[in-house]
């Protein structure tokens, strides 16, 4: 027995989302929160949608997915994480991008900050780090997209996005 129970997800989108699907069909009771209802709400359609898909090709049973249903909860608070014997985190910290702004700015040359996520707008990035602009450091033009497909070593295509 390896002691794990359950699960927290940070982050209801397509790669947090993903992950929680597995982990509830692996047999864990799995809570994933969002600070976004709306997300969690798409979340959980998502999930649905993709155990039926699962049950019509005979990679599930009916019973199967009921189950792993029954062992996802979509939280709007982190109240519940106590519970939780593992936390995969699965969002973009803005502040993160906030952190690396305020250094680069510090630093002569154009650095440029890449997200590999899908899930937040590269103008929504761009703008926590506006007020970082200045000599060294242009947020509208340094804070990019760059979203790899996967298997990344196997699918040799990079998309970039401007904000």
């Amino acid at each position: 027995d390896h002691g794990i129970k359950t699960v927290g997800i940070i982050g209801a989108g397509q790669m947090g989302g993903g992950i929680a699907q597995v982990s509830a069909v692996a047999g864990f009771k799995t809570i994933v929160y969002d600070a976004f209802p709306k997300s969690l709400d798409k979340a959980k359609a998502d999930h649905e949608k993709r155990l039926a898909r699962d049950v019509e090709k005979g990679k599930l049973t009916a019973e199967a997915k009921s189950a792993a249903q029954g062992r996802l909860q979509y939280v709007s608070s982190l109240d519940t994480f106590g519970m939780c014997d593992i936390v995969v985190e699965a969002i973009v910290e803005t502040d993160l991008f906030v952190r690396l702004g305020e250094m680069f700015a510090k630093i002569p040359g154009r650095q440029i900050i890449a997200s590999n996520t899908s899930s937040i707008s590269i103008t929504e990035l761009a703008a926590a780090c506006k007020h970082l602009s200045g000599p060294s450091m242009n947020a509208e033009s340094q804070i990019i997209g760059m979203h790899f497909f996967n298997p990344v070593p196997v699918m040799k295509l990079v998309e970039v996005i401007k904000g």
